[in-house]
């Protein structure tokens, strides 16, 4: 502590932010008592630690109290809500910040000002179906919609949105379809400076969108402005898998590359005048002048965390030169830390704020290490060639366990990657990028031409970054929250702490990880575990058999629009959440895009063992499934009422339905039912079919479909109740899969008063989230887990 003083009170303010975020506050508040008072008794004394634990208290509390203060609503925002409820309300209120904007959906931060006072000030999100944001930064816009308030799934190891947005005053969001709804009532009525610069950045982002064709636009838009919307996904995918995503976000690489070149530039136009070379100290006000411009380009850049990091520390250090005073890069990033989390602690929890100070972190403090065990070179490039591969390993390391809990993934192909990506777009197309925006005002055509060779080089590097992206990657890691923070704290006692202690330390702490680990992997050798997730509108259901085979029923997706990526953003993730690395068997009950929808993504992600398709086996998606099971040498087979009972994992699978005389053509009608037998426990899956045929399932089947559980068919349609069905499965517990104030009004009053009347234990994911139902054996009773969640 004293060899690095700001450490104290940027541990303390972490332990208070974490605590608040796992809701330990009145344990925080209890030791907070007892050491203030240890700490008041000996005040007068010459101890120093008095002086530590109450800067250590304070800190804690500053943390703890400000996140624990954003998570209740005002109550304007509580009145509002209940007025939206039944039909949508008229809305007015501030923009802010900078409105983002992107080819498919663009949303915006509305402060609103109905009914509140300035110390209760909130905001909603306001999510934009299509076109073009008029509105800015400051203005004062009307709208109409209906608010609702943010909620999670509730899948395991989900990121509590709903909280990330509290923190921000965020309390309730709602849907606009057009731009054109947005009515900017008066521009311009707060923060005047920041709407000037976004409107610059407006302006200058339309130049490069003249100049310089996609994808190089687009990433050249987020390199020098911030804007990120018109970065495609696919290609921001490459840039994650291949590990240089930084290069995409305004940090401190960028922040200080663009410095560098200022106070460059500066001094040389100072040396032509022999007057300010004779009356000013050319260096220092060279330094000092770069200070205003980097705030500007703060503000031109939006304003985001990462930036508002790489600001305060090049400010600190351009302080620390002007003064002729010593500096340490690990104390000024402590101190950036220290100032960003103490104004607003919950950026502890934001993605690129950690990314962005590990990989800091470990530049400065693993970089030195690195190089020095490397290989003795002469050459002046070898040198830097070695220097920069030592800096991007640093970074790899430490933003590992960061990567994984996040991504759940791991790649080293970043070592390779930055040596192509680094010069060719943090040295290349950043700085000559920026010399566009300079003469972007003054002379356009001298923009046009920096921009098109910006965007050149911003091809080349892509380039070298899809061939990357072929590399192998650890896909599937699913760390928990306590072995990342294990991870860290023994990558900090490595290098932090003396020689005597680091040793012992780092195997202690490896060993605690290692040990939870192991005590969070759950094993489901000998039990049976049936896994309902809460994928709102959907249905996706994860079995596990005794012997540990997996099969996955349906793969859920969105049954409104088309989404490539539902299966990446949420099914998989979830999945690995359980622990589940390989699909033994996937099947899909019919072909509609609430059960297919992240099928496609599921087949390139995992390893597949069969993939079964129930009815409808004619229909487009079926045709392109087999077409993509084909491709990735997946065997195929059509499961229906005909197909003869398999045995699995030790567990009976017999398929009841469809039949080929079956009922209708529909392909809901047609969905594929299956009873799973375990010893005294069964389930029966019953798809989205009709009551029609629920109920000649029931008069075929009779005693047959007696199960312990049903999956209530078509999310507990009106349509498919079935009271004859009920009564021949008799279940224990029922499960409906909807998504919660779903638009089709499910699950429908005539299922729930069936299911009522026949004494069952209903299951809903929309109010339950993620069930996760565990048989052992006969003797044990069933284990029902609701809202199954880990630490995020």
């Amino acid at each position: 502590m004293r060899h690095r003083p700001l450490l104290l009170p940027l541990s303390s303010l972490v332990s208070g932010a974490l605590t608040a975020y796992w809701g330990y506050s009145p344990v925080l508040w209890a030791i907070c008592l007892v050491m203030l008072g240890a700490a008041i008794a000996r005040w007068f004394c010459s101890w120093r630690i008095p002086f530590l634990v109450v800067i250590s208290l304070g800190c804690a509390l500053l943390a703890n109290l400000q996140i624990r203060a954003r998570l209740t609503p005002p109550p304007s925002c509580a009145d509002l809500l209940r007025q939206s409820a039944d039909s949508p309300i008229a809305l007015t209120g501030i923009v802010e910040p900078r409105p983002e904007v992107s080819n498919d959906r663009s949303r915006l931060v509305v402060r609103v000002d109905q009914g509140a006072t300035k110390s209760e000030a909130w905001r909603i999100l306001v999510n934009v179906g299509s076109g073009d944001l008029s509105a800015m930064t400051g203005d004062r816009v009307r709208l109409v919609g209906r608010l609702k308030v943010p909620r999670r799934l509730e899948l395991p190891g989900e990121f509590d949105r709903p909280r990330y947005l509290a923190w921000q005053g965020i309390y309730a969001t709602t849907f606009v379809a057009q731009a054109s709804d947005i009515t900017v009532l008066a521009p311009g009525v707060a923060y005047p400076v920041r709407r000037w610069f976004d409107h610059l950045s407006q302006k200058l982002a339309g130049e490069i969108d003249l100049s310089v064709k996609n994808p190089a636009r687009g990433l050249l838009k987020a390199l020098l402005l911030g804007i990120r919307g018109d970065v495609s996904a696919p290609l921001a995918a490459q840039y994650a898998a291949t590990g240089v995503n930084h290069i995409l976000s305004v940090s401190g690489f960028h922040v200080g590359v663009i410095a560098v070149t200022l106070v460059a530039l500066s001094t040389w136009l100072a040396r032509w005048s022999q007057t300010l070379m004779l009356w000013v100290n050319v260096r220092r006000w060279s330094i000092l002048s770069v200070l205003p411009l980097i705030y500007g380009y703060l503000l031109l850049t939006g304003m985001a965390p990462a930036t508002v990091r790489s600001v305060l520390m090049l400010a600190a250090v351009c302080l620390t030169l002007v003064m002729e005073r010593e500096h340490d890069y690990l104390d000024i990033l402590i101190l950036a830390a220290v100032a960003l989390l103490a104004s607003a602690p919950w950026l502890l929890f934001d993605i690129s704020c950690q990314l962005s100070f590990l990989a800091i972190w470990g530049v400065i403090v693993l970089t030195p290490p690195l190089i020095a065990a490397a290989p003795v070179v002469v050459s002046p490039w070898g040198q830097r060639l070695i220097a920069l591969m030592a800096a991007s390993m640093a970074a790899i390391l430490v933003t590992a366990p960061v990567v994984a809990y996040y991504f759940h993934l791991f790649s080293v192909t970043g070592i390779v990657a930055n040596l192509i990506v680094v010069p060719l777009m943090g040295y290349g197309a950043v700085v000559i990028g920026f010399a566009g925006l300079l003469w972007a005002p003054f002379v356009p055509v001298v923009a046009v031409l920096l921009f098109k060779v910006a965007g050149m080089l911003v091809d080349i590097a892509n380039q070298g970054v899809r061939l990357l992206a072929y590399t192998p990657v650890w896909r599937g890691l699913s760390p928990s929250a306590i072995d990342v923070l294990l991870c860290l704290a023994a990558i900090l006692a490595g290098v932090g702490l003396p020689g005597k202690w680091r040793v012992s330390t780092m195997a202690a702490l490896l060993v605690c990880g290692m040990t939870s680990h192991m005590l969070a992997e759950k094993s489901v050798a000998g039990t049976m575990r049936v896994t309902f997730l809460s994928v709102g509108q959907a249905e996706s259901t994860v079995v596990q058999f005794p012997d540990g085979t997996t099969m996955l029923i349906d793969a859920g997706g969105s049954p409104i629009r088309e989404d490539s990526t539902w299966g990446e953003r949420i099914l998989v993730p979830a999945l690995w959440r359980l622990g589940i690395t390989r699909l033994d068997y996937l099947a899909l009950t019919h072909p509609h895009d609430d059960h297919v929808g992240g099928a496609a993504y599921l087949l390139a992600a995992f390893p597949v063992g069969e993939l079964w398709c129930g009815g409808g086996s004619d229909a487009k998606a079926w045709h392109e499934l087999a077409a993509a099971a084909w491709r990735r040498q997946i065997p195929l087979r059509v499961v229906d009422g005909s197909t003869p009972a398999l045995m699995v994992g030790g567990v009976l699978i017999k398929p009841l339905w469809p039949l080929p005389e079956g009922i209708g053509g529909d392909p809901n009608d047609r969905s594929l039912v299956m009873r799973l037998q375990w010893q005294a426990f069964s389930v029966l899956f019953a798809g989205d079919i009709g009551w029609e045929v629920a109920d000649f399932l029931a008069q075929r089947y009779g005693a047959e479909l007696a199960s312990t559980v049903l999956k209530v068919p078509h999310h507990g349609s009106r349509h498919s109740s079935a009271p004859a069905l009920y009564q021949a499965v008799q279940p224990r517990h029922a499960v409906i899969s909807a998504g919660y104030q779903n638009r089709f009004g499910l699950p429908a009053a005539e299922s729930l008063a069936a299911l009522h009347d026949a004494r069952v234990n209903l299951l809903r994911t929309d109010l339950d989230g993620t069930i996760q139902i565990t048989a052992s054996d006969e003797q044990q009773p069933l284990i029902i887990q609701r809202h199954f969640r880990q630490f995020n």
